[in-house]
């Protein structure tokens, strides 16, 4: 629960999933349809100091929709999950190469990640572990 409610209060800090809308950087290193990164939290008062996050949920998506606040009656479901280890790293693999993915990092951010046709993609996110919920 403790990690729900983190997530949770993170919501409200925006920009948590790195900063620009280009959606994570491109890597030859990773295989086409697989997207690596790793979540850290930080406090609202020093977003310099993060801390590895494990449990959280990171979903692909293949359409962006409103994460934050009520629960809206055409959420997408994911085409695709994983769970960061103790470190916050995670992996997805299977997507489609060439394609855009909307992902969710818990309920905390979000952030659109592309694909290339011959390699993979590498995003990091960031959340707030301690900022006030949205009204």
């Amino acid at each position: 629960m403790s990690v729900v409610l983190m997530l949770g209060i993170a919501s409200a800090c925006g920009n948590g999933a790195g900063s620009g809308s280009g959606g994570g950087s491109t890597t030859t290193a990773l295989p086409p349809g697989t997207v690596t990164g790793t979540v850290v939290g930080y406090r609202s008062a020093d977003r310099n100091h993060t801390t590895p996050q494990p449990q959280v949920t990171v979903q692909a998506f293949t359409r962006a929709f409103p994460y934050i606040g009520p629960v809206t009656a055409d959420r997408p479901h994911p085409v695709a999950r994983a769970v960061t280890d103790a470190s916050g790293h995670f992996e997805i693999d299977g997507l489609t190469p060439g394609h855009r993915y909307f992902l969710l990092f818990g309920m905390a951010a979000a952030k659109w990640v592309s694909l290339g046709l011959q390699h993979g993609a590498s995003v990091n996110a960031a959340i707030c572990k301690d900022c006030p919920l949205p009204m």
